[in-house]
């Protein structure tokens, strides 16, 4: 996922979930939206998971390809240390490890969100219930 787009769901996933308690209609509505906000981001975490496994994969065998051209190239017997830095410092490397440390960081946002989600259903409920007891229904 672009960093845009993340950004565009996070903004929508705040404002979304922000609960003014003096506005019953957004609460309503907010009730009523939130099974699918549910497995909409069910469905993000799903995708973003996919798309992490997808980068640990890659990362992994640029590890394993780098290594062994260390080793081809250089025929003098290196330490372990020696080679994951020389593996470390390797430009594609890092760029894969930055964008694999991205999704995770996106990955547990809508993990919580989820949490979130299902926190506020039973915010809302329990708002309700006291609205209920409040107008003596």
């Amino acid at each position: 996922m672009t960093e845009e787009k993340f950004k565009k769901l996070r903004s929508f996933y705040q404002d979304t979930l922000n609960i003014d308690g003096d506005d019953a209609r957004k609460m309503q509505n907010l009730a009523r939206n939130l099974p699918g906000l549910h497995q909409m981001c069910i469905g993000q975490v799903k995708d973003q998971a996919t798309e992490t496994n997808n980068l640990n994969v890659l990362m992994e065998q640029r590890h394993g390809a780098l290594y062994k051209k260390i080793l081809k190239d250089d025929a003098r017997s290196l330490s372990n240390h020696a080679i994951n830095a020389m593996i470390e410092s390797d430009p594609s490397f890092t760029k894969l490890k930055i964008e694999l440390k991205e999704q995770v960081t996106m990955l547990n946002f809508f993990e919580s969100t989820i949490v979130n989600i299902k926190s506020t259903s039973f915010q809302l409920k329990n708002y309700v219930e006291l609205k209920k007891f409040f107008s003596g229904d």
